[in-house]
């Protein structure tokens, strides 16, 4: 049973991890689709402002500065700036006259945004918050043990969107797919097979899988299929890259802390496969249309794993420890260990071999 009936605005709030964002997009594709007329606004943190920046179906993006209204906080000038940057950002939000909220962080934080932007109806999520869910919405949802994006889509159904009519949209401007196009171009590849993308880096270090395994990787792949490899990571994962390109060899087109989020999209968009740890770049591969082989250690695959069809999703087995969510008690993480060079290789070639899915449309 639905919560609003035909809602004339719509506002949705996941504002933290670049991957549960992505993960919200088929809820977002789904709205519009079931409300074209409807406003629809979304609730991000500054951070991951340039995944949303854009999107052709989002009419309001508000941004929460957190952590730098924290630190301007800190002397009576700043606090008084940041101060009017609250009041401002709290205008916009009451002049969008939002009927619903979604809350797909089901946090604190977003409970008071909601609640500051008097929206009548307030749906959240039971799962993520067992205790006191009250505080969180007046319409509370249980959406059960399903990968992340299908609980954030039985969440909006409570709005009444048809869910079936989610897909993958990831904005992706002919600027940045250019800039893509144009680096691939220079960098003057001799290979003239599959464009592989290798990205080494994650939110914590139990999932990422050592460096030189993903350089054996990428040298088999080049070395048997011609495989075109290119090297990927954000600002502070430019070590962990160049440790893959020196175990690799060859010359791979090395983009790590070279792209933004939008530009890093359009690169994704135009490999043929991307090998990856459990990761932001994992989805967003995903939301482009890109197939992924991936690798994880502490959290299930079927929950954690990209959105969609066409992905090889690899894990250890016969450890009792997994899964053990993100909280492990060794050093070592020897789930990681435990997948092989060979295995990675041949998901790829299989993932390489496989017919290729139309990319998702703007």
């Amino acid at each position: 049973m639905s919560a609003a009936a035909n809602p004339k605005s719509i506002l949705i709030l996941r504002t933290s991890m670049m991957g549960d964002i992505i993960n919200a997009l088929p809820s977002l594709v789904a709205l519009r689709k079931t409300f074209p007329e409807a406003r629809i606004g979304w609730v991000v943190d500054d951070r991951f402002e340039e995944v949303l920046s854009g999107h052709p179906y989002l009419d309001d993006v508000f941004v929460l500065s957190r952590h730098r209204w924290r630190k301007m906080a800190k002397t009576p000038r700043g606090l008084l700036q940041a101060l009017g940057e609250m009041r401002a950002l709290i205008r916009r939000l009451r002049a969008g006259r939002y009927e619903v909220s979604v809350d797909l962080q089901t946090a604190l934080k977003t409970a008071l945004v909601t609640r500051v932007a008097r929206c009548r109806t307030r749906i959240a999520i039971r799962d993520f918050n067992r205790r006191a869910h009250w505080l969180y919405g007046n319409v509370v949802v249980t959406v059960g043990d399903q990968a992340t994006a299908n609980q954030f889509l039985t969440a909006t159904a409570a709005t009444g969107a048809d869910i079936s009519l989610a897909g993958r949209l990831f904005w992706v401007p002919e600027e940045d797919r250019d800039w893509a196009k144009a680096a691939i171009s220079a960098h003057g590849f001799t290979e003239t097979g599959p464009l592989v993308g290798f990205n080494p880096g994650s939110s914590s270090p139990w999932r990422r899988w050592p460096p030189e395994m993903l350089g054996k990787v990428a040298a088999t792949l080049r070395d048997e299929l011609g495989a075109r490899i290119v090297i990927l990571g954000g600002p502070g994962e430019v070590e962990l890259a160049r440790a893959i390109a020196d175990h690799a060899g060859g010359t791979p087109l090395f983009l790590a802390g070279k792209c933004t989020i939008k530009q890093l999209a359009a690169v994704l968009e135009a490999c043929d496969l991307l090998v990856t740890g459990d990761s932001g770049p994992m989805h967003v591969a995903a939301a482009v249309g890109t197939r992924t082989v991936a690798l994880f250690s502490t959290t299930r695959p079927e929950r954690s794993g990209p959105w969609g069809a066409g992905h090889t999703l690899l894990q250890a087995q016969g450890l009792p420890c997994i899964p053990c969510y993100n909280r492990p008690t060794c050093s070592d993480f020897g789930c990681l260990r435990l997948i092989s060079a060979d295995q990675v290789v041949s998901a790829a070639r299989a993932a390489l071999a496989a017919p290729k899915a139309p990319k998702p449309c703007h």
